[in-house]
């Protein structure tokens, strides 16, 4: 989706800026593997049959092509992963929570579209709520969306960071995210032209469901400005898969 490149506050008890593109970031060596947690859609069903059949009164397409549609659900349903494949009758949407939950959304023949839903919740009727209300306050692009985080909490927020709506991360950042030094072992670090610069109070984050992973901080990062756009390049992919 992107990552976040956050500028520390001058009194170092927080740091905000905005949404930026497509980046990947090397793991420190010493932090180990994160361990594979969710399971698949077919565990999660484990073939039982739906509690709720109903027809869908909307064009599924846009979730397998809008990627600003995708960003909006997966900040306001971070536990929830879904993929997406198209067949000769269009999109079709498989949900689930990794736990006990589950959907099935298909295209049918006759251009419609139907879903399947079971287990304690009911996912698509979820979906239906967040995408309205992602529509209501204006379909705002995932570029327009930015971070803030403090020794407590951290959250994503809209258009602007005092005043737009926030979707609240649940894993809090930790205090020491917040240090300006760069640390020992990123590249940025040991880059020669990076040991000669003084240190600068920015830092990059991938954008993920469950908030942003290590904190990377750098040198010579680039500025945590708003961006103004996608990068160039930048498309939808046929089979899209999130997170």
């Amino acid at each position: 989706m992107g990552h976040f490149a956050a500028t520390v506050a001058d009194d170092h008890h927080s740091a905000r800026g905005w949404m930026h593109g497509l980046a990947q970031f090397m793991t420190d060596r010493a932090t180990p593997a994160p361990a594979v947690t969710v399971h698949s859609y077919t565990h999660v069903r484990n073939g039982r049959a739906p509690d709720h059949v109903r027809p869908v009164d909307r064009d599924i397409t846009p979730l397998h092509t809008d990627a600003n549609l995708m960003w909006a659900l997966r900040m306001t349903l971070p536990d929830v992963v879904y993929t997406t494949d198209t067949d000769r009758d269009g999109v079709n949407a498989w949900i689930h929570d990794g736990v006990a939950s589950w959907a099935v959304v298909t295209t049918l023949p006759d251009g419609g579209a139907r879903t399947e839903q079971g287990g304690p919740r009911r996912l698509f009727d979820a979906f239906e709520t967040a995408w309205d209300a992602w529509v209501a306050h204006g379909s705002v692009s995932r570029w327009d969306h930015g971070i803030t985080l403090t020794e407590h909490e951290q959250y994503v927020w809209e258009g602007d960071p005092d005043t737009g709506r926030r979707h609240h991360l649940p894993t809090p950042a930790p205090a020491a995210h917040l240090n300006t030094r760069p640390r020992s072992r990123s590249v940025a670090a040991r880059h020669p032209a990076h040991r000669r610069a003084a240190p600068r109070t920015a830092m990059a984050f991938t954008a993920m469901p469950a908030g942003p992973t290590a904190a990377r901080t750098a040198g010579r990062s680039r500025s945590a400005r708003r961006p103004s756009g996608p990068p160039q390049g930048y498309g939808s992919r046929q089979r899209s898969q999130w997170p």
